[in-house]
């Protein structure tokens, strides 16, 4: 497998248009849900980690290229920043998350492999709120043990809704298959 293939402008496209998906409905469930469900922890990171497993598991078995997070995690940390400008850092926990999902996918055999993906798409969502949180930590903005112990219930919450998020796209990119929209 080699590891520098040349992108084409399709293939960026469909990574931009994931990311852009993975945003919207992002804003979305935390603005309609944040209204609903505030008051239940992890609630939230359980149904974002869900939606947003579906959205990348289907892109990456659409297109299984090695590299695939790491652009989605630019063009999500890109996004971030001109929605969040006063995190500056936004970027940057994208983009190390994005690496980590293909660090991770590059050593278990790309991502024609399903562990691959599964444990991929898991570390980079696990490393977006991680990798968030350490760069908050680290700048100063964050500073009670109350803090911590919310990152550790939203990224178990996050976690599973990964796992059942990216359980649901095997299943329906079966069903894509079966009718010949999912072929490349």
């Amino acid at each position: 497998m080699k590891l520098c293939n040349s992108w084409t402008f399709k293939e960026y496209t469909a990574v931009g248009v994931t990311a852009a998906l993975c945003i919207v409905m992002g804003i979305l469930i935390k603005v309609v849900l944040g209204l609903v469900i505030s008051k239940i922890p992890a609630a939230g990171s359980l149904i974002l980690g869900m939606v947003q497993a579906i959205i990348i598991g289907l892109s990456i078995m659409r297109l299984p290229r090695l590299g695939f997070l790491t652009i989605l995690g630019v063009c999500m940390g890109t996004i971030y920043g001109f929605i969040f400008p006063a995190h500056p850092f936004m970027f940057l926990t994208f983009v190390s998350a994005g690496l980590a999902g293909d660090c991770v996918g590059w050593m278990l055999g790309g991502y024609q492999k399903q562990t691959a993906l599964v444990v991929s798409v898991l570390t980079f969502r696990l490393s977006v709120i991680v990798f968030g949180a350490l760069i908050a930590w680290w700048i100063g903005f964050d500073k009670t043990d109350l803090a911590w112990t919310l990152i550790l219930i939203n990224s178990a919450g996050s976690a599973v809704g990964v796992l059942i998020g990216l359980w649901a796209a095997v299943k329906l990119s079966k069903e894509l298959n079966r009718a010949g929209l999912l072929a490349s």
